[in-house]
């Protein structure tokens, strides 16, 4: 027998609320064909702090939530959720990465889950099929004292007419697509932990939670050619004969440094210590492909990028934190657990 879920308004713990019991009363209804769905790609293992550092993000909202509180008798999670329809019907946000700004919006619903439970957490059209966000809660962690949940993401496309109407879609989604199916996916560990000098640290920068989307970016060789001032340490990334790529840094004093970087590895951006943490900006090199810029097709480097904080301190010293980053993100999913050419940008 599941878990019954508990839909509670905020601070009131397991306090059932009306609109949650009548969700639950009506059955999934039109939110039937989740039960049959697929995952569009590969479910990944995302575990974001309890207690998140407070920083500020270009997007605030990577999880699909506005904030999350743990129920330690019970190790459920209560979620606190945005109406962002206003939002996104005026192209104001890129769904579900909006702003958390409650008074921006049509209003707040909570709900809270226990482990082993799925459920939608948000929810738009995407051509001629309805896409599901889903989570599947698995509880909470612990890493280097501090404590996690554990999520599994996944995304189901359903037909489209499945209603996104918030907040019908967070009552009438729970348990209605069967976890047990996660079972033939590997959402173990995405590779062995690090060894040798400064291991500890690597696990730190490899367990780093992503907080922004993923974004695929061309970047022609005509352009990156003339082009000085990348992101955070980036001063200038050239092309080599091998497919590899040498990424040229300098500091803010203009201290120089160089890292050689071979496709499928990453190497970071830039490293600031915030609120305990650090907060990174990751690349991840796929290699040279070809893009249409100025109506030309060109050469083109192509680069996957997000920006993460680490679940413990770490030291951002240049440029000793551009070595112990490189490669210790793991990017080998990537193309499995994320819709990458949604993702992709023009070149610029």
């Amino acid at each position: 027998m599941r878990p019954m879920l508990l839909a509670a308004a905020p601070g009131a713990g397991a306090a059932l609320a009306l609109a949650g019991y009548a969700g639950l009363q009506a059955g999934p209804g039109p939110y039937a064909p989740l039960a049959g769905a697929e995952p569009a790609f590969e479910p990944r293992v995302i575990e974001p702090l309890v207690d998140p550092p407070d920083i500020e993000y270009p997007y605030h909202d990577t999880f699909g939530y506005l904030r999350a509180e743990h129920g330690p008798s019970d190790d459920s999670v209560t979620i606190t959720y945005i109406d962002r329809t206003a939002a996104q019907a005026g192209g104001r946000c890129a769904w579900p990465f909006c702003g958390t700004d409650p008074g921006a919006t049509g209003g707040t619903h909570t709900m809270t889950y226990l482990p082993g439970q799925t459920f939608a957490y948000a929810c738009a059209d995407h051509g001629d099929r309805t896409r599901m966000h889903m989570y599947q809660y698995r509880g909470t962690g612990e890493f280097r004292g501090a404590r996690t949940f554990t999520l599994v993401r996944f995304e189901l496309e359903v037909p489209r007419g499945v209603p996104c109407a918030f907040p019908g879609y967070l009552e009438r989604t729970v348990d209605v697509f069967d976890g047990g199916r996660l079972g033939a996916y590997d959402l173990g560990p995405r590779r062995d932990p690090p060894e040798g000098p400064r291991a500890a640290d690597r696990e730190v920068i490899g367990r780093a939670v992503p907080v922004t989307p993923l974004s695929v970016d061309p970047y022609t060789l005509e352009w990156v050619g003339q082009h000085r001032g990348f992101e955070g340490w980036i001063w200038g990334i050239a092309h080599n004969a091998d497919g590899s790529i040498t990424v040229e840094y300098r500091d803010e004093r203009g201290a120089g440094h160089a890292a050689t970087c071979e496709p499928g590895q990453t190497f970071l951006a830039s490293c600031k210590e915030r609120g305990g943490v650090a907060l990174l900006a990751i690349y991840s090199y796929r290699g040279l492909d070809v893009a249409e810029y100025y109506g030309r097709v060109q050469p083109a480097l192509v680069a996957a990028n997000f920006k993460a904080h680490t679940p413990a301190p770490l030291r951002c010293a240049y440029p000793d934190a551009i070595g112990l980053a490189a490669d210790a993100c793991d990017a080998g999913r990537l193309d499995a657990q994320y819709d990458m050419l949604r993702m992709s940008r023009p070149p610029p």
